[in-house]
């Protein structure tokens, strides 16, 4: 119809119906949100839909991050300081050694892998969703759970701050 309105609706309808269906299939909405962008991400018009849905971005994680802090138990973190910091130490070690292994397995210098493995070390965003549907399955305790919040929020709050360092930290290894 080349009618931008009805585009744009035509973009939430669809997200909001996926995320509807998978509701009513015991999935998460938020599941279904990611689903739904999926399907938009394989249409001819994925371009177009990124550039009218890209404004609303910053609401959509707005919305997400606060999210996110709601569920996440401050005393918890407090009382269990020391293992949370060690955990976030392995899992920086861990992640950085396995990104940055994996870079160099596919001929990419030292350098190179090393400036790879310090950005992308965090817990990603999608690990949140999938913990969270672990915890209403049962499949993760609530101390779990707050464990995994709290080393995926702190590497969240470092990147920024490795990710301006990580050239001199790259050159210095």
């Amino acid at each position: 119809t080349r009618n931008e309105e009805l585009f744009l609706l035509s973009i939430i309808v669809t997200c909001f119906a996926v995320a509807y269906v998978t509701s009513l299939l015991g999935l998460s909405l938020g599941l279904g949100a990611f689903l739904a962008g999926l399907i938009i991400s394989e249409s001819e018009y994925s371009h177009h839909a990124t550039g009218k849905i890209l404004p609303f971005r910053e609401i959509f994680l707005s919305f997400f991050f606060v999210s996110v802090g709601m569920l996440f138990d401050i005393s918890f973190l407090v009382e269990h300081i020391v293992v949370i910091l060690a955990l976030l130490v392995l899992t920086f070690v861990v992640k950085f050694l396995v990104i940055s292994l994996s870079v160099r397995s596919i001929g990419s210098n030292f350098k190179e892998a090393f400036i790879v493995g310090f950005s992308i070390f965090q817990v990603g965003e999608f690990s949140l969703l999938l913990a969270k549907e672990g915890l209403e399955y049962e499949l993760l305790d609530n101390t779990t759970y707050q464990y995994f919040l709290a080393i995926s929020i702190l590497t969240m709050v470092i990147t920024p701050f490795v990710l301006k360092k990580r050239e001199n930290l790259a050159y210095r290894v």
